[in-house]
This record gives structure tokens, sequence and C-alpha cells, in this order.
């Protein structure tokens, strides 16, 4: 049986949240909802191996964490003002 190395991703409020690893037993598309411990998470990324799944997931994460410190650091300019 063929096993679909997916990374999914929870947003809440425009952000992610929580990023997951996972061994899918069937056929998955990219924006498939999934339910994992009771929390939908979305398939953000679709890999060969698990290797390439977190090497995508962590420039994910990079990036989103990019976007807060550059929204930290214009709020605290602004409040500094």
């Amino acid at each position: 049986m063929k096993v679909t190395h997916v990374g999914l991703v929870e947003i809440f409020n425009n952000k992610i949240k929580k990023v997951k690893y996972f061994e899918s037993k069937f056929s998955r598309e990219l924006g498939d909802t999934l339910n994992y411990d009771g929390k939908p998470m979305r398939v953000a990324v679709i890999g060969e191996d698990k290797n390439s799944v977190i090497e995508a997931l962590n420039e994910i994460v990079k990036k989103q964490n990019k976007i807060v410190r550059l929204e930290n650091k214009v709020a605290y300019i602004n409040l500094i003002k």
C-alpha cells in the first residue's frame, strides 16, 4: 500500500497555529481538511518522503514567523511614537 506523506497546518485568525507531519494511507489533495486530534487541519504540503515534507513545513513556519516579527516591530514603533 502506498503511503502519502503530507504536511498539515492548523490556521486560526489567518495565522498558522500548528503544523504537523502525517502519513496518510489514502491519496490526499492540497486543501483537503482532516481532523487531527479533534481539530480541523488543512493539507498544505504533499511530498515524496518525510524529510521533504518537514523541510517545506519548516519554510512555511519561518515565513510566518518573519511576518509576525515585522508586525510586532511596526506595532512597537507606532507605540513609542
